[in-house]
């Protein structure tokens, strides 16, 4: 019987980063535990080698040959070469260089020795430090010195012993390296001579054995990545890997067990491609989901999330037919009353005096124009347009939308508008509404499910119309007072893809830290009532890039200003611009900002 035994295993970590402007400004978090107050080194380096912060431990580890090093502070400044052999200083930059140029973490086991102090073999991982724009400004290197496995055969079988007092570290096996999924092994013996020893039948076929800390978490996320609505899919895709990035440097660097990833799924906004995805994440143990995008998606799945003990987080469904207390979804965007009150109030201003609606047939876009019918009674024009989800030719659709809206003028010949509520087919219907005269002569008002749409400002012909005929549309606002967080986090997602952050972009890193924090409190695997009631406690203890998430007894955001996007034609290329805010009042009543 042959048995191969190592040594303990970091996770390997994709692209983690921080969001920093400076290197010095990244804060180390204090030790989750007492094993990474005692063993866990943490040192941070600009790009050109030289020490800007150290934890406690790393300073401690100089003192005996460097007995002028106190503090971090008389690090700032110095570099490999001041307290290492020349050697395995050049080997050290080395690697930072790999590092740095490359802008992804670097893991391995390595020798390290001081000038004057003891070689030790250490694990370490070197991580890439971001600024506001995502641009590598340096490291962080975190190490350990590996615990060692020791095996003995007696008469009760194989003993595996590791040193004692190692949380949070434990044992796992595997029958085949590389193939076979390691599985933990229980200790339960008392230590001995300050060791462990897991003992396991001689009869057992061949193991692997290892020490690891990892323990990995997945966060879902069910997003329209290639369908309606993309735009924001693909924003939130963006965000939440960088959400992921900062929350998973901030573990490594604690000592923290926990591993955040992230299993990102596809619906397409097709609700019933979401109810799929979701028993698919289900079944792989994912717990919290941050989504679906629609309130179409969010009907079709609750009930599923309901019954199978699920957190679903949406950033963007805004139905107030989905406004229940007790579920399991939560939504950190206001409901559709809201949106309509910012609505209402900015066409108000406006002196409009006829809205003929036109609305995608689905739960959200019905929402809204039911909202409306019901906010602003006094001048909405039934019946309005109703038109299928799967529509692609809008002829018909505009021919009855064009009758409708020439009857409202023959009332209200210079204050009727159109209202309306959609996704990114509203580029196609733009197009075909552009060569009707009567709909070409009335102002356009849009819903949150077009504002800053991809599809439409890609599209010259939606571009050009909307530019025509104003079309603002509101979507949950930012918060000015929460600049610093989320104005960094916006730089680098407009980096990315040339795009600007709105509130439902950014609530999608706010449920991430969330998560975080809910499953730091409870562990990995909690039950689902710890997890719901620590994910609560979370949110009321929160403020991040979009605010305080403050949520009302169905689980939805309390409050929120409104921003209002619209389309314009710069240099030949169409951009969306904020042309107006909102910001709710006393009694209902608001205020409205207008922009140049």
């Amino acid at each position: 019987m042959i048995r191969r035994l190592l040594g303990s295993l970091f996770p390997s970590v994709m692209a983690l980063g921080w969001c920093v402007s400076a290197v010095a400004q990244v804060p180390i978090p204090p030790p989750a535990n007492p094993w990474a107050a005692a063993q866990l080194n943490v040192l941070d380096k600009d790009t050109n080698g030289f020490f800007v912060n150290a934890n406690p431990v790393y300073v401690r580890s100089l003192q005996t040959a460097f007995p002028e090093i106190r503090a971090a502070a008389d690090l700032v400044g110095r570099n490999d070469f001041d307290f290492y052999p020349k050697e395995l200083a050049m080997q050290f930059r080395a690697d930072d260089a790999h590092v740095i140029a490359g802008g992804v973490p670097l893991e391995q086991v390595e020798d390290n020795q001081p000038i004057g102090g003891v070689r030790t073999r250490v694990h370490v991982t070197k991580i890439p430090l971001r600024n506001d724009e995502g641009r590598t400004m340096g490291l962080r290197a975190i190490w350990y010195t590996q615990p060692i496995l020791s095996a003995h055969i007696d008469s009760e079988g194989l003993g595996v012993s590791f040193p004692a007092g190692l949380d949070p570290f434990h044992l796992e096996t595997a029958s085949d390296l590389g193939k076979g999924p390691w599985v933990e092994v229980a200790v339960t013996n008392a230590p001995e001579d300050g060791r462990v020893t897991a003992r396991i039948p001689v009869s057992q076929p061949r193991q692997f054995y290892r020490l690891e800390t990892r323990q990995t978490v997945t966060i879902g996320a069910l997003l329209s990545l290639t369908g309606e609505w993309s735009t924001l899919g693909r924003n939130c895709q963006t965000v939440i890997a960088m959400a992921l990035e900062s929350a998973n440097l901030a573990q490594r660097s604690s000592g923290s067990p926990l591993v955040f990833e992230a299993d990102v799924r596809d619906t397409r906004l097709v609700p019933t491609n979401a109810l799929e995805e979701l028993k698919d994440l289900a079944a792989r143990g994912v717990r919290i989901v941050i989504g679906p995008q629609s309130s179409s998606e969010a009907a079709a799945i609750r009930e599923f999330a309901n019954q199978n003990g699920i957190l679903l987080v949406s950033l963007s469904s805004t139905a107030g037919s989905l406004a229940i207390a007790d579920d399991t979804l939560f939504r950190f965007c206001p409901d559709d009353s809201q949106e309509i009150a910012a609505m209402v109030a900015l066409m108000k201003e406006d002196g409009v005096g006829a809205v003929v609606s036109a609305w995608r047939d689905d739960v959200g876009n019905q929402g809204l124009h039911d909202a409306m019918a019901r906010l602003f009674a006094s001048v909405v024009q039934p019946p309005g347009i109703r038109y299928g989800a799967d529509t692609k030719d809008f002829t018909a659709v505009v021919a009855d939308l064009s009758a409708q809206v020439a009857a409202a003028k023959a009332v209200h010949p210079n204050d009727t508008v159109v209202y309306l509520a959609a996704f990114d087919e509203a580029a196609d219907l733009f197009g075909a509404a552009a060569q009707d005269p009567v709909l070409s002569s009335v102002r356009w008002y849009g819903s949150d499910g077009v504002a800053l749409s991809e599809a439409l400002r890609s599209n010259s012909r939606a571009v050009g119309f909307g530019q025509g005929r104003g079309f603002p549309c509101p979507i949950y606002g930012l918060d000015d007072r929460y600049r610093s967080v989320w104005q960094p986090v916006a730089n680098r997602l407009k980096s990315v893809w040339g795009t600007e952050a709105d509130a439902f972009t950014l609530a999608s890193y706010d449920a991430v830290q969330i998560a975080v924090g809910a499953y730091q409190r409870v562990g990995a695997r909690p039950g689902f009532t710890d997890l719901k009631t620590a994910f609560l406690t979370e949110t009321r203890n929160y403020a991040g890039g979009t605010g305080p998430v403050v949520l009302n007894a169905a689980g939805d955001r309390a409050s929120g200003a409104f921003d209002f996007w619209s389309l314009r034609q710069v240099d030949g290329q169409g951009v969306w611009w904020r042309s107006a805010a909102y910001q709710p009042g006393e009694g209902g009543a608001g205020t409205i900002v207008r922009f140049p």
